[in-house]
């Protein structure tokens, strides 16, 4: 069985509930929120040793609550509903009963969805939402707005939250390199997925040459296990084909396995490919896949020295 790749937090974010930050695509409540507290005389918030005095009242009335926008992918199918979730949390200290949420979307895009309710103190509104692309969105990055309104105490308040998605890169018109196209997604063991070079450390770009067994080759990925990336090819591309192994950057350690999968059918897997063996030679049969997820896995012995290549990495397609 395949273990997924880690998906890692950007660098500098901090995850829901951290002290120094807001997880992407949510909102939080300021410091009044908190009721996690010990008592320190003068002191309105207390944190370890960290105190925040009240210094007197803001404008306008400070929403107690989070709100997060989740898609469900990071790439959305254009002219097809994909689901995006938001989620209302109510820290207020009484219950509110006009919770109305509301999501925007780009221009031309339609959205479907009731985010009204009601939330018990420490409750939640999930909603969850179809949008919906337009089947000729150009490829690219969008925003995804959400807004929470409520009222507690009389006073009206609004949380607000957001979040980014992709629209699918457009599939392979004729024989490609994968090298050379836009993947939907991709999961990497040890830093970032290299085109046409090996994995190297954790920065972009920062990989060598592909060199499997003392072959090198001028097109490719490069990976660690455990990875995963996926291509939209909407069926257009009959076979796949690559020269597989462990880079020779890992002269004496590193095992791998790599796989091919298409719509979530195994269409081909290697055998255990170890360090300073030959590149072994990979094909599948991907007639009329929409999707295609080229699979990295750690052999099962761990992901020490996994850098697994994917040279000559190509499509055949019309």
């Amino acid at each position: 069985m395949w273990r997924r790749a880690a998906r890692r937090s950007p660098s500098g974010v901090s995850p829901p509930g951290s002290a120094s930050g807001s997880w992407p695509g949510a909102a939080t409540c300021g410091w009044g929120c908190a009721r996690s507290c010990r008592s320190r005389p003068g002191a309105d918030f207390v944190l370890d040793d960290f105190a925040v005095t009240d210094l007197g009242p803001a404008t306008g009335a400070q929403a107690c609550g989070t709100l997060e926008v989740t898609p469900a992918a990071p790439a959305f199918e254009q002219g097809a509903a994909n689901e995006v979730t938001t989620t209302f949390t109510n820290l207020e200290e009484v219950a509110v009963r006009d919770v109305a949420v509301r999501l925007d979307v780009p221009e031309g895009w339609t959205v479907e969805g009731d985010g009204a309710g009601s939330v018990e103190p420490g409750g939640k509104l999930v909603t969850t939402w179809r949008v919906t692309p337009p089947a000729g969105a150009p490829y690219g990055t969008y925003e995804l707005a959400a807004t929470a309104s409520y009222t507690a105490g009389g006073a009206a308040r609004t949380l607000t939250a957001s979040a980014s998605v992709r629209t699918l890169p457009p599939p392979p018109a004729a024989d490609a390199y994968a090298s050379d196209l836009e993947w939907v997604s991709a999961d990497n063991g040890w830093g970032p997925v290299e085109r046409d070079r090996s994995n190297g450390d954790t920065g972009p770009a920062d990989g060598g040459p592909i060199v499997i067994g003392g072959r090198a080759f001028g097109k490719g990925l490069g990976t660690h296990a455990p990875a995963e990336v996926r291509f939209y090819l909407r069926g257009r591309c009959t076979a796949f084909t690559a020269f597989v192994g462990v880079d020779d950057v890992q002269a004496t350690r590193g095992s791998v396995e790599f796989g091919v999968v298409a719509d979530g059918v195994e269409r081909a897997r290697s055998p255990v490919l170890r360090a300073a063996d030959a590149a072994y030679e990979l094909s599948a049969d991907v007639t009329g896949a929409r999707y295609v997820d080229l699979v990295a896995g750690d052999a099962g012995d761990g992901v020490g020295n996994d850098h697994a290549d994917w040279g000559e990495a190509r499509f055949r397609c019309s």
